[in-house]
């Protein structure tokens, strides 16, 4: 009888890509799974669907312009925060001068009033 293929180890050592590791992997384990990844591949390689669209794991432009707001956002707290800590008031831009969010923008190239928005926005 013979022993079955490391498909792992044929991966690690260079002999197959990834995509077909996980075909092989997908044969002898799941034919379902199997085909619906070489059906993904096939709409990949043909140009019909990106590869995250193929595989069902491609985020909305509504979700990436979320994440991008979060990243800003902790940027921002981040900055506003520590110019805070040295002493700079976390006070209305609009109404006051030298903030921390005047920093901020500083820092940033953005408006003073933009900083705050952000900093307080949900």
């Amino acid at each position: 009888m013979t022993e079955p293929i490391d498909w792992n180890k044929k991966y690690s050592l260079g002999h197959i890509s990834l995509a077909d590791a996980i075909a092989f992997e997908l044969e002898s384990t799941s034919p379902q799974l199997y085909d619906a990844f070489l059906y993904a591949l096939f709409q990949h390689q043909y140009g019909e669907k990106s590869i995250d669209e193929s595989l069902g794991i491609a985020i909305t432009q509504r979700h990436r312009k979320a994440m991008e707001k979060l990243t800003t956002q902790s940027h921002i707290r981040f900055l506003v925060d520590s110019f805070a800590e040295q002493g700079h008031p976390k006070t209305d831009p609009g109404k006051f001068e030298n903030t921390a969010f005047h920093k901020a923008a500083d820092r940033l190239c953005k408006a003073p009033s933009t900083i705050f928005d952000l900093y307080y926005s949900k």
